[in-house]
Formats: structure tokens, C-alpha cells, sequence
């Protein structure tokens, strides 16, 4: 639909549980959508998070990464092809932005409300950075913070975690885009978050490309 001869943003409701692992589904056709109207039809697409009430980190990390991906090789004109609306949940609200979701996509993060939520008793969300090609220095910083949040591992565990994160990021350079894909892709490019809950001694890295993999 057009309107004042520019079309109008196709809307696209998240689900209530934003999630890989308990609502595989209907989180990835809201990705297909985005990328289905964006990528390939170059249409306007308008997200809604109303109905969200949960949202999983890795998740959040494939959303965050299809909608920088939309809007840095779909820039539209004069305004992003891909928008969308804060969600009706404080607590979402105060995750994605805990989490850097406004300012990787750059959209304000709307500093001025508070977060009110108890800090001793809920998980922590490393901030969510994206980067090109092997960061050695990044992949310990990141690992660092993971471990000071978190449960003290010792410098094998450390070490070994160090790796892992810098094998992920040469797989992403040297193998995921080494493939055409169905939908443009911006090659060696990966993004990263991680979740640390020190009351239950859990923890956890999400690493993401975008390759054929």
C-alpha cells in the first residue's frame, strides 16, 4: 500500500516469547518475515514488540543482528526500511537496553527512565558488540567481564574460553560466507552477547553470523 506515494510499513507482531529454544517457530518466522520484506522486496517493515513478555538472549542477538543487517544494506531513503515501536514490558525494555539493543541499531535508548529492578537478584547481559574478522584483544576482554560477573573459572577454563570466542570469529571470516546465500549478507561480520546469573552459577556466550551455515 502506498501512501503520499511512498509505501506504507508492513507490520510484523513479535510473539510474546521471543525465544530459539521454547518457541523456535514463531520467533524464526518473524526473523524470515523481516528479512523476506526487507532484504528482498526492499519493503518497509514496522515491528512491534507489544505482546512481548519474555525474551531470550540468543534471540534478541538474531533479531538485533537481522535488523542492523536490514538497515546498513537496506538504508531506505531518508529513513530505515526497518522501525519499530519500545515495548509495552518495562522489564523488555530494560533488558534490550542493558543488553546495547538501541544502540547498535542506533535508535534512543531513552537514558532518562530508570531502572528500578532489584541488581542482586537477576541475570546480567553483556553488552552486544558486532565486529569484522579476528579481535584477539576484544575476545579477552569479553571473557574477562563474563568471568568477574560470573563464577571464577581460573585461567584453563579462562584460556580455553578465550579460544573458543576466537575460533567462532575465524570461522565467520574464513568459512560462513564463503557461500552465496539467498539473502545479501555483510561478509565476515559477527555479532556476540553473553549471560551471566551469579545467584544460580550459570553463564552463558552467543556468538551469530549470518553465513550459510
Amino acid at each position: 500500500v502506498r501512501r503520499g506515494g511512498e509505501l506504507s510499513a508492513h507490520p510484523i507482531l513479535l510473539p510474546a516469547l521471543v525465544s530459539l529454544r521454547d518457541n523456535y517457530d514463531a520467533t524464526v518466522a518473524s526473523i524470515s518475515e523481516i528479512r523476506a520484506h526487507v532484504l528482498l522486496s526492499r519493503e518497509p517493515v514496522m515491528l512491534y514488540f507489544d505482546k512481548v513478555e519474555e525474551l531470550e538472549p540468543a534471540a534478541a542477538l538474531m533479531l538485533t543482528a537481522e535488523i542492523y543487517r536490514c538497515r546498513n544494506l537496506r538504508p531506505g531513503r531518508g529513513k530505515p526500511l526497518v522501525t519499530g515501536n519500545y515495548p509495552k514490558s518495562r522489564n523488555v525494555f530494560l533488558q534490550l537496553r542493558e543488553m546495547g539493543f538501541y544502540d547498535l541499531i542506533g535508535v534512543r535508548r531513552l537514558e532518562e527512565i530508570p531502572d528500578g529492578r532489584d541488581q542482586e537478584d537477576r541475570p546480567f547481559f553483556i553488552r552486544f558488540r558486532t565486529f569484522k574478522g579476528v579481535d584477539p584483544e576484544f575476545a579477552a576482554d569479553f571473557c574477562q567481564t563474563v568471568d568477574t560477573l560470573s563464577v571464577k573459572m581460573g585461567e584453563v577454563a579462562l584460556g580455553r574460553m578465550v579460544g573458543a570466542l576466537k575460533e567462532a570469529m575465524g570461522n565467520a571470516l574464513e568459512h560462513a560466507y564463503a557461500l552465496a546465500n539467498l539473502y545479501p549478507a555483510m561478509s565476515g561480520r559477527w555479532w556476540v552477547t553473553g549471560y551471566v546469573n551469579p545467584n544460580s552459577h550459570e553463564m552463558m556466550i552467543s556468538f551469530f553470523d549470518q553465513g550459510v551455515g
